[in-house]
């Protein structure tokens, strides 16, 4: 009788990070994160919970590197650079690395007041490199795919509701 072991591959290790927010205008030092370790394996999802101003989005912007942490490492296994810490990497490989492989979804959509939800992915599809005589065609296929309906394709994304915008976003 074999044993199947299963090896789990991490893909993002977050180890002893914190995140101090200085407020210059007050003389104060804020803690929004302290200590917090967790790992992510391929294939795995992760829920960070909390109440509000607990260090959610401080965590999540600080592994996009929009924040830089106070303290701690961010590694991921980057499939271009192999295990990266990216709260040390260049901005050039980080950029590089949003493009490829990592992305973040804001719980608030940005968008032009007057592009519709198929211009908005059309336009993404060819920021991305893709040619824009089969943009079209793979937007109407990401929208169906993300369940938006298609009589808000063409609806400015300003009026859709929380949930339409966030799988839009």
């Amino acid at each position: 009788m074999g044993v199947f072991n299963k090896m789990k591959e991490t893909i993002l290790e977050v180890n002893n990070f914190s995140k101090d927010f200085e407020l210059h205008a007050l003389n104060k030092t804020i803690t929004a994160c302290s200590n917090i370790s967790f790992e992510v394996s391929k294939g795995e999802f992760l829920g960070i919970i909390g109440k509000s101003g607990a260090g959610k989005s401080t965590i999540l912007k600080s592994i996009y590197k929009t924040y830089i942490p106070t303290t701690g490492e961010i590694i991921f296994n980057s499939e271009i650079y192999g295990n990266v810490d990216l709260a040390k990497i260049g901005d050039r490989e980080m950029i590089n690395l949003r493009k490829k492989e990592i992305g973040y979804v804001s719980q608030f959509l940005k968008t032009l007041p007057r592009i519709t939800a198929i211009e908005l992915v059309v336009h993404s599809l060819i920021e991305s490199g893709f040619e824009k005589d089969c943009s079209y065609d793979m937007a109407k296929d990401i929208l169906n795919q993300f369940e938006i309906k298609e009589n808000l394709w063409d609806a400015y994304p300003n009026n859709f509701s929380g949930g339409e915008k966030l799988r839009l976003n």
